[in-house]
């Protein structure tokens, strides 16, 4: 008998973190821009301090797979490609994964940056919360953000960075 409801116990609990997997995998999705058929994440270190109140704070870094297609695109038709994709209905009520006023990179120094350069540390410890991410990560994200034909726009809670010649796709926020 105890055998029986250590199984059970056991298979709930794997239920459970695989529900919070596939939760998580689904919330960093609907953070990608709609309409590009993105569907992969590569990496992603975020972390909280708070329950998600307002005054509460968050920093994250989400890489994401851009798909071969809408990479040529990009590169083809340039802000006029992004500013051409329509979202569905109901993902327009979601602001999460909507983008508009794209940009060209270099990203430029402004209020979102925390010292002179442009450079993702900067932006993630802008408001002194700071997380480490993987440095290869980091220095993809420097050159994105700091080199020619990737684009970027501002959304609601970050930042989102489109390079499509590696095919992917960087966003960042704190907050």
């Amino acid at each position: 008998m105890l055998k029986w409801i250590l199984g059970i116990v056991l298979l709930i609990l794997f239920l459970v973190c695989l529900g919070i997997k596939i939760f998580d995998r689904d919330r960093r999705l609907s953070i990608a821009p709609c309409g590009m058929g993105i569907n992969k994440v590569l990496y992603a270190e975020e972390q909280s301090w708070g329950i998600g109140l307002p005054g509460d704070n968050e920093t994250g870094v989400i890489v994401f797979e851009l798909p071969d297609v809408v990479s040529e695109q990009i590169e083809i038709q340039g802000i006029g490609y992004l500013e051409s994709i329509t979202c569905p209905v109901e993902l327009a009520i979601d602001r999460r994964g909507k983008y508009d006023r794209w940009q060209k990179t270099p990203i430029l120094n402004g209020k979102e940056w925390r010292a002179d350069a442009v450079e993702l540390n900067s932006y993630l410890d802008h408001y002194g919360f700071g997380i480490e991410i993987n440095k290869t990560i980091e220095l993809e994200i420097n050159g994105a953000i700091s080199g020619e034909g990737n684009f970027f726009s501002f959304g609601r809670t970050g930042i989102i960075v489109l390079a499509p010649r590696t095919n992917r796709a960087y966003y960042f926020y704190a907050g």
